[in-house]
Protein backbone atom coordinates (compact mmCIF):
# COMPACT_ATOMS: atom_id res chain seq x y z
CA UNK A 1 0.00 0.00 0.00
CA UNK A 2 0.90 3.44 -0.62
CA UNK A 3 -0.46 7.25 0.24
CA UNK A 4 -0.16 10.26 -1.31
CA UNK A 5 -1.30 13.63 -0.01
CA UNK A 6 -3.41 15.85 -2.15
CA UNK A 7 -0.92 18.44 -0.61
CA UNK A 8 -3.02 21.72 -0.93
CA UNK A 9 -3.73 23.92 1.37
CA UNK A 10 -7.13 23.92 0.98
CA UNK A 11 -7.04 20.64 3.01
CA UNK A 12 -4.54 20.94 5.28
CA UNK A 13 -5.78 18.83 8.67
CA UNK A 14 -8.42 16.51 6.49
CA UNK A 15 -5.99 13.83 5.66
CA UNK A 16 -7.60 13.88 1.56
CA UNK A 17 -5.03 11.89 -0.83
CA UNK A 18 -4.51 9.32 -2.47
CA UNK A 19 -4.54 5.56 -1.45
CA UNK A 20 -3.08 2.25 -3.27
CA UNK A 21 -3.43 -1.10 -2.76
CA UNK A 22 -1.44 -3.58 -4.46
CA UNK A 23 -0.94 -7.02 -3.64
CA UNK A 24 -2.48 -6.54 -0.24
CA UNK A 25 -3.73 -9.68 1.02
CA UNK A 26 -7.43 -10.32 3.00
CA UNK A 27 -7.62 -12.85 5.78
CA UNK A 28 -10.58 -14.38 6.31
CA UNK A 29 -10.75 -12.70 9.96
CA UNK A 30 -11.27 -9.83 8.07
CA UNK A 31 -14.00 -9.84 6.15
CA UNK A 32 -17.36 -8.01 6.73
CA UNK A 33 -20.42 -10.01 6.94
CA UNK A 34 -20.88 -12.80 5.07
CA UNK A 35 -18.76 -13.89 1.97
CA UNK A 36 -20.40 -12.01 -1.09
CA UNK A 37 -22.14 -9.66 1.21
CA UNK A 38 -19.75 -7.23 1.87
CA UNK A 39 -21.16 -4.39 -0.54
CA UNK A 40 -24.46 -5.16 0.65
CA UNK A 41 -23.91 -4.34 4.24
CA UNK A 42 -21.66 -1.58 3.35
CA UNK A 43 -24.61 -0.20 1.94
CA UNK A 44 -26.55 -0.12 4.41
CA UNK A 45 -24.00 1.67 5.84
CA UNK A 46 -23.04 4.46 4.26
CA UNK A 47 -26.86 6.15 4.39
CA UNK A 48 -25.51 6.87 8.28
CA UNK A 49 -22.43 8.65 6.22
CA UNK A 50 -24.69 10.63 4.10
CA UNK A 51 -27.00 11.21 6.94
CA UNK A 52 -24.56 13.13 8.85
CA UNK A 53 -22.83 15.23 5.81
CA UNK A 54 -26.84 16.36 4.86
CA UNK A 55 -26.53 17.77 8.81
CA UNK A 56 -22.93 19.39 8.38
CA UNK A 57 -24.36 20.65 5.12
CA UNK A 58 -27.58 22.38 6.70
CA UNK A 59 -25.90 23.66 9.29
CA UNK A 60 -23.04 24.62 7.68
CA UNK A 61 -25.45 26.75 5.04
CA UNK A 62 -27.14 28.50 8.22
CA UNK A 63 -24.11 30.03 9.74
CA UNK A 64 -23.16 31.19 6.27
CA UNK A 65 -26.65 32.29 5.74
CA UNK A 66 -26.76 34.20 9.37
CA UNK A 67 -22.79 35.57 8.86
CA UNK A 68 -23.57 37.03 5.04
CA UNK A 69 -26.55 38.26 6.33
CA UNK A 70 -25.45 40.20 9.60
CA UNK A 71 -22.57 41.27 6.84
CA UNK A 72 -25.21 42.63 4.31
CA UNK A 73 -27.32 44.56 7.00
CA UNK A 74 -24.42 46.19 8.31
CA UNK A 75 -22.32 46.83 5.35
CA UNK A 76 -22.92 51.05 4.46
CA UNK A 77 -23.53 51.69 1.03
CA UNK A 78 -23.26 55.82 1.66
CA UNK A 79 -26.69 56.31 3.51
CA UNK A 80 -28.04 52.80 4.04
CA UNK A 81 -27.20 49.39 3.78
CA UNK A 82 -26.31 46.74 0.68
CA UNK A 83 -29.77 44.82 3.10
CA UNK A 84 -31.90 47.28 2.21
CA UNK A 85 -31.20 46.43 -2.00
CA UNK A 86 -34.04 44.92 -3.46
CA UNK A 87 -31.92 42.62 -6.12
CA UNK A 88 -29.29 41.69 -3.36
CA UNK A 89 -32.03 40.88 -0.91
CA UNK A 90 -34.09 38.71 -3.78
CA UNK A 91 -30.75 36.45 -4.29
CA UNK A 92 -29.93 35.91 -0.46
CA UNK A 93 -34.18 34.85 -0.34
CA UNK A 94 -33.19 32.57 -3.23
CA UNK A 95 -30.36 31.29 -0.70
CA UNK A 96 -32.81 30.58 2.30
CA UNK A 97 -35.07 29.01 0.32
CA UNK A 98 -32.20 26.62 -0.83
CA UNK A 99 -31.43 25.82 2.60
CA UNK A 100 -35.10 25.72 3.59
CA UNK A 101 -35.03 22.32 1.21
CA UNK A 102 -31.79 21.25 3.09
CA UNK A 103 -33.38 21.34 6.11
CA UNK A 104 -36.83 19.86 4.79
CA UNK A 105 -34.65 17.00 3.48
CA UNK A 106 -32.68 16.36 6.60
CA UNK A 107 -35.98 16.25 8.83
CA UNK A 108 -37.77 13.93 6.30
CA UNK A 109 -34.80 11.76 6.64
CA UNK A 110 -35.31 11.01 10.38
CA UNK A 111 -38.39 10.24 10.04
CA UNK A 112 -38.95 6.96 7.99
CA UNK A 113 -36.89 4.49 6.68
CA UNK A 114 -34.83 4.91 3.65
CA UNK A 115 -33.46 2.74 0.21
CA UNK A 116 -30.43 3.26 -1.35
CA UNK A 117 -32.02 5.73 -3.55
CA UNK A 118 -33.06 8.12 -1.13
CA UNK A 119 -29.54 8.44 0.27
CA UNK A 120 -28.56 9.24 -3.51
CA UNK A 121 -31.26 11.87 -3.40
CA UNK A 122 -29.92 13.14 0.17
CA UNK A 123 -26.13 13.57 -1.33
CA UNK A 124 -26.64 14.99 -4.69
CA UNK A 125 -29.20 17.51 -3.00
CA UNK A 126 -26.85 18.58 -0.34
CA UNK A 127 -23.87 18.56 -2.22
CA UNK A 128 -25.54 20.71 -4.72
CA UNK A 129 -27.43 22.82 -2.11
CA UNK A 130 -24.69 23.74 -0.15
CA UNK A 131 -22.90 24.93 -3.34
CA UNK A 132 -25.20 27.10 -4.03
CA UNK A 133 -25.50 28.56 -1.11
CA UNK A 134 -21.41 29.20 -0.51
CA UNK A 135 -21.20 30.21 -3.97
CA UNK A 136 -24.11 33.10 -3.62
CA UNK A 137 -22.87 34.59 -0.18
CA UNK A 138 -19.73 34.70 -1.68
CA UNK A 139 -20.90 37.08 -4.84
CA UNK A 140 -23.04 38.85 -2.39
CA UNK A 141 -20.08 39.81 -0.21
CA UNK A 142 -17.75 40.83 -3.22
CA UNK A 143 -14.19 41.10 -2.13
CA UNK A 144 -14.99 40.50 1.40
CA UNK A 145 -15.07 36.82 0.52
CA UNK A 146 -11.65 36.74 -0.89
CA UNK A 147 -9.90 37.82 2.53
CA UNK A 148 -7.84 35.42 3.99
CA UNK A 149 -9.68 32.80 5.77
CA UNK A 150 -12.97 34.22 4.06
CA UNK A 151 -16.18 32.77 2.73
CA UNK A 152 -14.10 32.08 -0.74
CA UNK A 153 -11.92 29.77 0.57
CA UNK A 154 -14.44 27.85 2.71
CA UNK A 155 -16.26 27.56 -0.55
CA UNK A 156 -13.22 25.71 -1.90
CA UNK A 157 -13.16 23.13 0.47
CA UNK A 158 -16.83 22.65 0.59
CA UNK A 159 -16.29 21.90 -2.83
CA UNK A 160 -15.42 18.69 -1.67
CA UNK A 161 -18.53 17.36 0.04
CA UNK A 162 -19.85 17.49 -3.66
CA UNK A 163 -17.18 14.51 -4.19
CA UNK A 164 -16.20 13.01 -1.39
CA UNK A 165 -18.73 9.99 -0.45
CA UNK A 166 -19.95 9.70 -3.83
CA UNK A 167 -18.93 12.17 -6.43
CA UNK A 168 -22.85 14.04 -7.56
CA UNK A 169 -22.44 12.87 -10.83
CA UNK A 170 -22.68 9.43 -9.81
CA UNK A 171 -25.55 9.87 -7.13
CA UNK A 172 -27.54 11.28 -10.62
CA UNK A 173 -26.80 8.71 -12.48
CA UNK A 174 -28.10 5.94 -9.76
CA UNK A 175 -30.66 8.17 -8.84
CA UNK A 176 -31.78 7.90 -12.48
CA UNK A 177 -31.72 4.10 -12.26
CA UNK A 178 -34.23 3.97 -9.56
CA UNK A 179 -37.15 6.61 -11.18
CA UNK A 180 -39.47 4.18 -10.83
CA UNK A 181 -39.01 3.43 -7.62
CA UNK A 182 -38.77 7.40 -6.53
CA UNK A 183 -41.86 8.50 -8.34
CA UNK A 184 -43.82 5.09 -7.24
CA UNK A 185 -46.77 5.69 -4.41
CA UNK A 186 -49.03 8.41 -3.65
CA UNK A 187 -48.74 12.52 -4.70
Amino acid sequence: MSHQPAGDALFGGAAVGHLRFDDVPLRPEYIIGRPGRALAEFAQHVGTERLAGAFWARTLGRRVLRDTYRYLDTRSTGDSTLWTNAAIRERFARCVVEWRRLDALCQAATTRPHAAADWMVLKAACGEGVDRILTECANLRGADAFRDGGLAHLRAQVAMFGIAGGASGAMLAGIADHVDELLAGPG
